[in-house]
């Protein structure tokens, strides 16, 4: 799985874990992207009014319009507060260590 922005054909936009198999589209953690003042964004749960909000959901492809990765610094928000924890540097590794020097 992959954390992607998913477009369905309703016209919602979910963060999520995403993978296709078979005709079908699984969404892991499902947040929704909501615009907030100053430019921000929140991550909500999906369905927040469900008994198990961070199941895997699952849909036809039918439904989805289109997926794409998020940019770097949604991602890292994403995992940080809701997916792995993992966060993918913004910069080269090592760019923000001075005097760093990378071998071969």
């Amino acid at each position: 799985m992959a954390v992607k922005i998913v477009r369905l054909v309703s016209g919602e936009e979910i963060l999520c874990n995403y993978r296709e198999e078979d005709g079908f589209s699984y969404l892991k953690n499902p947040t929704v992207l909501i615009p907030m003042d100053g430019g921000k964004l929140a991550l909500v749960p999906w369905i927040p009014y469900s008994d198990k909000p961070n199941e895997t959901v699952t849909l036809e492809t039918k439904n989805v319009m289109f997926t794409l990765p998020p940019l770097v610094d949604l991602m890292n928000e994403y995992n940080k507060t809701i997916g792995t924890g993992l966060v993918v540097p913004s910069g080269p590794v090592g760019s923000d260590i001075p005097n760093l020097k990378i071998s071969d």
